[in-house]
């Protein structure tokens, strides 16, 4: 995509009306730039598996609600199969190398659980003094006591809290970022 450089356009790419009446030319509309244009827009619409079809003037839309439609998507809560590393619950937090994910059921060590890693979920957290939760504070995994913990001491980051949960709540809500980043 470029902005035009067509004889007549402004300095800032822009095309210019004309005025036969004052002499004053407008903007020639090149072929490369039509191009470029239809191009772009061809490039959208068909990377969301769209075929062009000269009757159909809702393409560009279609592809773009798609486009958002996978991100909405993404945002409220995508899952991923992986071995289970332990004995898993619905709910349980999961952490499998550097992704963490809460589990979608039940699985057994070494069997596929699906994992959201994406979303807000509820995961058992740690009790104790100063370890309230208040919303946008980070959240860490324990995987050794398998719970989340404001304590990021030698923890994997999986997220923010979403939710206030005291010091003694059981369970606390995350906002689960897709990655448990090791925190050294």
């Amino acid at each position: 995509m470029y902005r035009t450089d067509a004889p007549n356009a402004t300095a800032a790419g822009l095309y210019r009306q004309g005025n036969p009446f004052a002499s004053i030319g407008g903007t020639e509309v090149l072929a490369r730039w039509l191009n470029a244009v239809q191009e772009e827009i061809a490039g959208v619409i068909e990377s969301e598996g769209i075929v062009l079809d000269a009757d159909d003037t809702s393409q560009l839309r279609q592809a773009i609600a798609a486009r958002v439609d996978a991100l909405i998507e993404l945002r409220i809560g995508a899952s991923y199969t992986f071995d289970a590393p332990y004995d898993v619950q619905p709910g349980d937090g999961v952490l499998v190398v550097d992704v963490f994910g809460a589990a979608e059921a039940a699985a057994t060590t070494g069997n596929p659980v699906s994992l959201v890693i994406l979303g807000e979920v509820d995961l058992e957290k740690e009790v104790g003094t100063g370890l309230e939760w208040t919303p946008g504070r980070a959240v860490f995994w324990d995987d050794a006591n398998r719970r989340a913990t404001v304590n990021g001491s030698g923890r994997h980051l999986i997220g923010y809290a979403t939710l206030a949960a005291g010091e003694l709540a059981t369970a606390g809500r995350v906002r689960l970022n897709g990655i448990a980043a090791p925190v050294l």
